[in-house]
């Protein structure tokens, strides 16, 4: 026997067991011994050989899924080879047999080995269908998470995106190959059931080309989900620290050294542990997330400190920010205290609040624009440098051209 391997792909899954013998013994029959899998899941190795006439028979491994690729055990081979049947491999919970006579009993041929085939296979076949009803249920699983923290579109627009694409994709595989499998093993069960055995000559040639595309777009599923995934990621603008901009009037909103530069303090210092963090995502093609700290003196020497945290998104539609609105409500109205205060001029709609630390913020909407906004002092208060004066100089900047 050749040392040299030859990889070739099955034209059926081996759940199809009649097709799947049928084609291993016409290999055979050209000069091809079964040797074992090839690692992907319907390539083969073979041993090149003088033509030869043999059988194949697949029988269902126990009903432990962590011995679905192991090897039969030692009384099992034994028995196995007693009747001429030689142990070859174990394919997706299946362990392959091989004969090289006609007259050598069949593997199966009992009743109660065939009887317990048949519950393996029965509960392999309610697995694989729970498997289609587990998969679509864990993914609304995490989708009712989200919700339920209540932050989903807030996510969507951050990095989440990725998180549904890959989820809805992989939704859709685990899905359709559940369906597929659970079939086969239900046609198998099926033909079990009226105590016939497996082992009639079945063309595989039918149904070869059908097989290959379909396995094909499986292929193409994964190579779609990675490319996505990846597409996505490089449309992003990346989510990094970046210096604040010399020039604010690039800035969609007023930064906090701008307002304190306007007051008549005697010096005004931005602190170094502020940030700025710019990105982009599809549903959401502008967004800040921005943290500014101001040392202020004050003409008679007063010492302060104010700060800024803002969270800014431009939505690409109106119902996205309705959306995100709720989200940034219902978040403000279970961690902070409403304030009543007049609507400001130049937003859509406000809702003020003061945060767990006590600290004044609102959420505004703008047409598709939703801010959140916290306004901090320390040691000082000014009657300019507030929040209200923040939101009507931020307005303005909406409101030109």
């Amino acid at each position: 026997m050749s040392t040299t391997l030859v990889k070739l792909t099955a034209p059926c899954s081996c759940l199809d067991i009649e097709k799947f013998q049928s084609w291993l013994e016409d290999l055979s029959a050209r000069g091809y011994l079964l040797s074992k899998r090839a690692g992907t899941r319907h390539n083969y190795l073979f041993h090149p050989i003088s033509p030869l006439k043999t059988r194949y028979r697949l029988t269902p491994v126990s009903d432990n899924l962590e011995d679905w690729n192991e090897r039969p055990d030692t009384e099992k081979q034994t028995l196995s080879e007693a009747f001429g049947w030689e142990y070859v491999c174990t394919v997706d919970g299946f362990h392959i047999y091989r004969s090289y006579s006609e007259e050598d009993r069949e593997l199966n041929s009992d009743p109660d080995v065939l009887a317990e085939s048949l519950r393996l296979l029965r509960r392999k076949a309610l697995l694989s269908a729970l498997a289609v009803v587990i998969a679509p249920a864990l993914y609304l699983a995490l989708m009712m998470l989200l919700v339920g923290y209540g932050n989903i579109w807030r996510y969507l627009i951050d990095d989440g995106v990725m998180l549904f694409a890959g989820c809805a994709l992989l939704y859709l595989f685990v899905t359709l190959k559940g369906i597929d499998r659970s079939i086969k093993l239900f046609r198998l069960t099926r033909l079990l059931k009226t105590r016939k055995l497996p082992t009639e000559y079945r063309d595989w040639k039918k149904g070869e080309k059908r097989f290959h595309f379909n396995m094909r777009v499986t292929y193409a599923m994964g190579f779609a989900l990675i490319f996505f995934v990846t597409m996505i990621r490089l449309s992003d603008e990346p989510r990094r620290q970046q210096p604040f901009p010399e020039d604010s009037s690039t800035l969609p909103f007023v930064s906090l050294m701008d307002l304190a530069e306007m007051s008549d303090f005697h010096t005004a210092e931005r602190l170094d542990a502020g940030w700025m963090i710019p990105w982009s995502q599809p549903f959401a093609p502008r967004n800040f997330e921005w943290f500014e700290a101001v040392d202020v003196v004050t003409r008679d020497g007063t010492e302060g400190r104010f700060s800024l945290e803002i969270f800014y998104h431009e939505l690409n539609s109106d119902w996205l920010a309705d959306r995100v609105t709720e989200e940034y409500v219902k978040e403000a109205r279970s961690t902070g205290t409403s304030v009543d205060a007049p609507s400001p001029a130049g937003v859509d709609f406000a809702y003020f609040y003061r945060d767990s630390f006590n600290a004044p913020a609102a959420l505004l909407r703008r047409e598709n624009t939703v801010i959140r906004v916290t306004f901090m002092r320390i040691d000082l208060d000014d009657p300019f440098v507030n929040l209200d004066t923040w939101i009507d100089l931020s307005a303005q900047k909406w409101d030109a051209p």
